[in-house]
C-alpha cells in the first residue's frame, strides 16, 4: 500500500512539473465568520461569511464563485445577497480575489490550511461611507445526507427484507 501511495505521489510530481506548486481543490461550499477590525465610519460589525467556489483551473487560476456576508448586529450591513466573482487565484495556498465597481469594492486575501479545510485571512471593503478592514475564517462544508433520505433508504430495505421473508414462508 505504501508503494502505491509513493508511486501516486511521484506521478503527481511528474504531472505538475518542476517548481510547480499543486493547489488543493477548493470547489464547494465554505462557511464561517467575519469580524471588522477597523472602520472609518466608526461602526464595527461581525457576521457570517459564505463562499461558494464553482470552478477552478488545475493551475490555481480562473477560480469563479459567489459570496455573501450577513451581519449579526446591523441589518444595513452585508452584501444583500450573493455577489459573483471570477478571476480569483489560489497560488502557493494563498487565495486572492476582488470584486467591485466605481462605487464599492471588496478584496479578500486568505491562506488555505495545509489540510485544505480552512481559509483564514483579511477582507477590505470600501464604499461611499468609508473603508472597513475585516478578518475572516471559513471552513469547508461537508455534504451530509439528510435524515429523511436515510430513513427512506432504511424503510425501503426493511420492505425488501419483509417481502423476501413472506415469499419463503
Amino acid at each position: 500500500m505504501k508503494a502505491l501511495a509513493s508511486l501516486l505521489a511521484f506521478g503527481f510530481m511528474l504531472l505538475a512539473g518542476p517548481g510547480t506548486a499543486l493547489a488543493l481543490p477548493i470547489v464547494g461550499d465554505w462557511r464561517g465568520t467575519i469580524q471588522d477590525t477597523s472602520a472609518s465610519n466608526g461602526q464595527l460589525n461581525s457576521g457570517s461569511l459564505e463562499i461558494t467556489f464553482t470552478s477552478e483551473n488545475p493551475d490555481g487560476t480562473g477560480i469563479a464563485g459567489m459570496f455573501e456576508v450577513i451581519c449579526f448586529n446591523n441589518p444595513d450591513c452585508g452584501s444583500g445577497g450573493f455577489i459573483n466573482f471570477s478571476g480569483a487565484t489560489l497560488l502557493n495556498n494563498v487565495l486572492n480575489f476582488a470584486v467591485g465597481d466605481a462605487v464599492s469594492s471588496v478584496r479578500l486575501t486568505g491562506l488555505l490550511s495545509a489540510d485544505g479545510n480552512t481559509i483564514t485571512g483579511t477582507a477590505d471593503s470600501s464604499d461611499a461611507s468609508g473603508t472597513v478592514q475585516s478578518i475572516f475564517s471559513v471552513s469547508r462544508v461537508s455534504s451530509v445526507p439528510e435524515p429523511a433520505t436515510l430513513g427512506l433508504l432504511g424503510l425501503g430495505l426493511a420492505g425488501l427484507a419483509f417481502s423476501q421473508r413472506r415469499r419463503t414462508a
